[in-house]
């Protein structure tokens, strides 16, 4: 019986064309994250100086589009590199709560929500807001598989994976798990594409109603995080995801996921070096921080930005850079800026990082890294608590 042998084979092959996809997705988002980035601020800047009412609801609508663009990257980002973003210790019991409130306000009501929650729910180290997109596209998916109506069941337990279990996930350790079920009796999966669904723009949707993002970036994030997602479905008996996510050590719960709201933080006529290579994103940044307070260098890569701060030394408050620049990137750049001012607080921006990048620049005391593209109100608040 060379079943097994078949299967791995098979895993083997369907990992290695997810990896050449990823590779070509990955280079294409730094990309696009390069061109969205400064239309976006610039997009929120217009928002708010716009009085015309009809011009407010143009802005709007190339605002929306811009954040949805922004978010098919985002995906593109998570299944091609597993990017992480901020982990903490995270009670799944809340997002699932939450999960609740949202399927009920906004399913429709001939759907059905059973939810059965683990009163010893054990947390786990994540981002959650990530773990709450993975919740969300696979509700959906649930959803639009049940067109007339039917169950959608959310299970969420702890459960110890043996190493046989394991076997088939390469980035999967054995241990204690939470496992969360996304179950729907909806039209199920037919097994011939079984092995699809979880590539990029892989979809059986309507044209328009659907990326064909949502699985990808699922199984993107749950690797992320060190764990693993499971499938059974046939046609007519509907579809159980099963999302396998390591327990946190420890057993200290997190307070809910919640976004808090604050005013746009403002400068005091703080000297900041801005260090990017394309000239639209240097001159929206210059722009957006020299209209809330601040005063502005600019450098198109590293040399530049180096000459620039021995003139400015005794005025630089604080310096943001990209990573991928001509003559001198930012990795080296900064390693030059620590042997100058070993102090000066240091903010990243950049549309793609590898892990081994992050932990460098972690080591090089950078103080906050921003993913490209990013918004006025992050922006301005991650140079505000860069400045404390």
């Amino acid at each position: 019986d060379i079943t097994e042998n078949r299967q791995l084979e098979e895993q083997l092959l369907r990992t290695q064309r997810m990896e050449a996809i990823g590779t070509l997705a990955g280079g294409v988002s730094h990309d696009l994250n390069n061109i969205l980035a400064p239309t976006l601020m610039a997009a929120e800047l217009i928002r708010h100086k716009m009085t015309d009412p009809h011009g407010l609801q143009l802005v709007n609508m190339v605002e929306q589009s811009l954040k949805r663009g922004a978010g098919i990257i985002r995906q593109m980002l998570i299944f091609s590199r597993g990017v992480s973003g901020q982990r903490a210790t995270v009670q799944p019991r809340h997002l699932l709560n939450e999960m609740e409130t949202l399927i009920r306000e906004t399913f429709p009501r001939d759907i059905t929500l059973d939810l059965d929650i683990a009163k010893d729910l054990k947390p786990v180290v994540a981002d959650a807001t990530q773990l709450h997109q993975v919740l969300i596209n696979l509700c959906v998916n649930a959803r639009d598989a049940m067109p007339d109506g039917g169950t959608l069941t959310l299970v969420a337990k702890n459960a110890m994976i043996g190493t046989d279990e394991v076997r088939a996930y390469p980035q999967a350790k054995p241990g204690m798990h939470v496992v969360i079920t996304v179950q729907d009796t909806g039209c199920g999966i037919p097994s011939e594409i079984q092995g699809r669904i979880f590539e990029p723009f892989f979809t059986t949707k309507e044209v328009g109603k659907g990326t064909g993002l949502g699985l990808s970036s699922v199984i993107g994030i749950v690797r992320s995080h060190g764990g693993f997602v499971s499938l059974d479905s046939a046609p007519g008996r509907g579809a159980t995801f099963k999302v396998c996510l390591p327990v946190h050590p420890d057993e200290h719960e997190d307070k809910p996921f919640a976004a808090a709201f604050t005013a746009m933080p403002r400068g005091n006529g703080e000297l900041v070096l801005v260090v990017d290579d394309e000239e639209i994103i240097r001159e929206t940044t210059q722009h957006l921080l020299e209209g809330y307070g601040y005063r502005v260098l600019v450098a198109s890569h590293g040399v530049e930005a180096l000459e620039l701060f021995k003139t400015h030394r005794g005025s630089v408050r604080l310096v943001l850079t990209d990573v991928m620049m001509p003559v001198m990137g930012g990795a080296q750049f900064i390693r030059h800026l620590r042997l100058l001012a070993p102090e000066l607080p240091i903010i990243v921006s950049s549309g793609l990082l590898e892990a081994d990048e992050l932990s460098e620049f972690e080591t090089l005391g950078v103080r906050e890294i921003l993913a490209k593209p990013y918004g006025v109100r992050e922006f301005l608040s991650a140079i505000r608590g860069g400045l404390r």
